[in-house]
């Protein structure tokens, strides 16, 4: 009698079958969510003095003021007005050590304080300042982030500003997974002084996000606050239009009456340059399209709480939007006119309004 050989459990896991099932399984798998929007669970920026304690709902974790340092002059030697983020220690001027310097500081305010979500499977995506190279603020990122703190989605580092982002992030429907942390820092660095108007300011701002799934369920994550994808609209050079000529802001408020509710908002959070014919369009773009807003507690400025900035801007509108959606209960416009021949912006929905949308609908349909 011949007896067959029976392979034993040890030669079945060398077989090529069993190895690329065992990858298979071990990859991540991935969701499919709604690509209409994101929404925000908590926001919070550190900044300039400026007004930042009537926006800011919760005390942000260390406070600054406008000061000067003896280190920063403009080209005629002056000292400048700065609003610097109070650390520890000597203020570094150079981008990529003053960013270090912020994250260290910031770290555990910045990591959840919830142990339950320590193990929400979480995406942090750190904006790099203009200044910086990306692969070295990642280097440095993970070399300063805790190991048993790090998110097992990884980190990220990207170069876009957050409306750019946001726009490629809900282009994507399938995702690894739906919670998202976006981090912005832009540092005050020596290689700036006497570059722009006003006060040099640093910002850090912090955006908690998550991704609704396609298909809704009882289980479906809900929040304050949905961030519609940016509109842009390219135009031409606004330095060439004078205070008299329509400016590409109408062109921009008619495009956004199209599909939004501007009778519904609240505030408007505003980024741009204010110089020349600039500040005119814009205050004659609000009293046209938006006559209900009082300029003096419904329109905000970035530029109010810290200061010119240059990339963290869009972030910065993102907290704002937030903080002031619950303050009032209602919608916030998010306008930027920063870009010389563009013009975007994103439509903020309070999720009690979207709710008292959805029933009016509901009302009109039934008979």
């Amino acid at each position: 009698m011949i007896r067959r050989f029976q392979p034993s459990i040890y030669d079945l896991l060398q077989l090529p079958e069993y190895q690329i099932r065992k990858l298979d399984t071990a990859v991540t798998p991935s969701f499919r969510f709604d690509t209409s929007f994101l929404l925000v669970e908590r926001a919070w920026l550190i900044c300039g003095s400026g007004e930042s304690h009537t926006l800011m709902a919760e005390t942000p974790p260390t406070q600054c003021d406008y000061t000067y340092d003896n280190r920063l002059r403009c080209q005629d030697g002056h000292y400048l007005p700065i609003s610097r983020i109070q650390t520890d220690g000597h203020s570094k001027l150079e981008p990529l050590p003053r960013v270090q310097q912020l994250l260290e500081q910031h770290l555990q305010v910045l990591l959840p304080d919830d142990e339950e979500l320590l193990h929400v499977e979480r995406r942090i995506v750190l904006q790099a300042p203009p200044s910086v190279e990306p692969q070295a603020l990642l280097d440095s990122l993970l070399a300063s982030w805790p190991l048993d703190k790090q998110p097992k989605t990884g980190l990220e580092v990207t170069a876009l500003a957050f409306d750019e982002w946001l726009a490629s992030a809900l282009e994507q429907q399938e995702a690894k997974t739906d919670s998202l942390q976006f981090i912005a820092i832009e540092p005050l660095c020596i290689e700036e002084r006497g570059q722009r108007d006003g006060p040099h300011g640093e910002m850090l701002v912090s955006l908690w996000l998550r991704r609704a799934p396609e298909v809704k369920g009882p289980d479906a994550p809900s929040a304050n606050l949905k961030l519609y994808p940016p509109q842009y609209v390219s135009h031409a050079p606004r330095s060439g239009f004078s205070r008299r000529q329509p400016s590409p802001l109408d062109e921009m408020m008619a495009h956004l009456k199209e599909g939004m509710p501007l009778e519904r908002m609240a505030g408007v959070v505003w980024d741009g340059d204010s110089s020349g014919s600039r500040s005119d369009h814009f205050i004659d773009a609000v009293q046209t399209h938006l006559a209900h807003l009082y300029f003096d507690t419904d329109v905000w400025s970035v530029r109010t709480l810290a200061g010119a900035l240059q990339s963290v801007g869009p972030a910065a509108q993102a907290v704002m939007a937030y903080q002031l959606a619950q303050q009032r209960e209602n919608d916030i416009l998010i306008l930027n006119t920063q870009d010389e021949t563009q013009t975007w912006a994103i439509h903020a929905q309070y999720a009690q309004s979207a709710m008292e949308s959805n029933g009016a609908k509901d009302e009109q349909l039934q008979p």
